[in-house]
């Protein structure tokens, strides 16, 4: 929703026996209005029921936070000063019920209806992996290790020299702790996945692509992905895990991220260029250090290892 939005109108039939001299036009936010009258009015329309209003801000986590949008709105008011004086509840209701039905049309106005596909076009990794050039300001006095080295990381257990790791695309890392948790988990799974895959590379997604939810085309940017080959009967099977570290802060609200995730396995379809290749798409769970029983459980069980 854009903020700034203003609508005018006369809001009183009865105005007309005014002296015309007397009116004026007065500007008023709807920060000024109680919310309970901003929710009392969404009740009014049915357009503004949480799951319609979802379906066009499919970010929108609530709906108070609907309301909060809400108080950006202003609005010019062409009355009486005396009335403009004294506007009563129902008064301020009225004013919202019209912005409302106006805003709603204009919601509609401007939305487009996405679907996303469940068919993976293929692309090779040169086309589509760059070097980056990342710029992070980061706090010295700060605990957190996103933007600081994986090779200087501040905490110990996070260091790791992925110069030296063949495996590993980038010549260094710079994420958050999460992601360096899961980088060190590879790195001790590597001998294990080794025994049976070849052409091992984890690769970083510094917005080098986005998937695109099947449902409603909802961007997704997975932080990781992770390549290996197999030779099962006479194929080359090449897997492709898409991978999520998640701070605990955000499990919750990213939720929709890996309940996709985990659809791409069984609902995604591959274009075939070669008759000797298979292409196993895969999504994860979310990585988090807190949980991580469980996604390594279902790693173990996806790439069929001990």
């Amino acid at each position: 929703m854009r903020s700034g939005y203003t609508y005018e109108r006369t809001i009183f039939e009865d105005d007309s026996s005014q002296d015309k001299t007397d009116v004026v036009i007065k500007q008023f936010g709807l920060k000024d209005f109680n919310k309970q009258i901003l929710r009392k009015a969404t009740s009014k329309l049915e357009f503004y029921k949480f799951d319609n209003l979802q379906m066009y801000f499919p970010s929108l986590k609530t709906m108070n936070e609907f309301i909060d949008s809400l108080t950006q709105i202003k609005v010019d008011l062409r009355s009486s000063k005396e009335r403009l004086g004294c506007l009563m509840p129902d008064d301020n209701l009225e004013i919202c019920i019209k912005i409302l039905s106006q805003l709603q049309s204009q919601i509609k106005s401007g939305y487009t209806e996405y679907k996303g596909t469940t068919l993976f076009v293929q692309s090779q990794i040169k086309d589509i992996v760059k070097n980056k050039t990342l710029q992070i300001n980061v706090d010295d006095l700060s605990d957190q290790e996103f933007g600081v080295a994986m090779s200087d990381a501040k905490n110990n257990n996070l260091r790791l020299n992925i110069l030296n790791k063949d495996w590993y695309i980038y010549d260094e890392n710079y994420g958050t702790s999460e992601e360096k948790h899961f980088i060190q988990f590879i790195n001790g799974m590597m001998e294990k996945l080794e025994e049976e895959y070849t052409e091992i590379f984890l690769v970083r997604n510094e917005k080098l692509f986005q998937l695109y939810r099947f449902s409603d085309g909802q961007p997704l940017e997975p932080d990781f992905v992770l390549f290996m080959k197999k030779i099962e009967s006479d194929k080359h099977v090449q897997y492709q895990l898409f991978i999520e570290p998640k701070g605990s802060h955000l499990l919750q609200a990213d939720k929709w991220k890996e309940d996709f995730l985990k659809e791409i396995e069984d609902k995604c379809e591959t274009q075939v260029l070669a008759e000797d290749t298979k292409y196993k798409l895969i999504g994860m769970p979310f990585y988090n250090e807190g949980k991580k029983s469980d996604f390594i459980e279902a790693f173990k069980n996806k790439m069929g290892i001990e």
